[in-house]
C-alpha cells in the first residue's frame, strides 16, 4: 500500500513539474506574440528547467534540442528589438500619408466655405 501512494505522489510530482514548465513556455510565447522581450526570459527559463527536468528523468534525447532552444532564445534577447518589420514600417508611412492628404482635404473645405 505505501508503494502504490509513492507511485501517486512521484506521478503527481512529474506532472506538477512538466506542467509548470509548459505553462511558463506558453506564457513566454504569448509575450513574444505581443512583441515583448521579456518573453525571451520566459523561454529561457523554462528551457533549462526542461533541460534540468530532462536529467533528472533521464530523457537524454530531449536536452540538446532544449539546449538549443535556450541558445537561439539567448540570441533573440540580445538582437531582438521592439522594432515594427518592414511591412509594419510601410503600412504605418502610407497611414501617415494618407493622414496628410485628409487634412489637406478639410482645409479645402473650410476655404470653401468661407
Amino acid at each position: 500500500m505505501i508503494e502504490f501512494f509513492s507511485l501517486i505522489l512521484s506521478s503527481l510530482k512529474n506532472d506538477v513539474i512538466g506542467w509548470s514548465l509548459t505553462a511558463i513556455s506558453i506564457f513566454g510565447g504569448i509575450l513574444n506574440a505581443r512583441r515583448n522581450r521579456l518573453g525571451f526570459i520566459f523561454f529561457i527559463a523554462s528551457n533549462v528547467g526542461w533541460i534540468l527536468w530532462g536529467i533528472i528523468i533521464s530523457t537524454y534525447s530531449q536536452i540538446p534540442m532544449w539546449i538549443v532552444f535556450t541558445v537561439i532564445s539567448a540570441y533573440g534577447l540580445i538582437h531582438w528589438k521592439n522594432k515594427e518589420s518592414p511591412r509594419e514600417r510601410r503600412l504605418l508611412n502610407r497611414i501617415k500619408q494618407l493622414e496628410n492628404r485628409i487634412k489637406v482635404l478639410e482645409k479645402g473645405e473650410k476655404g470653401e466655405r468661407e
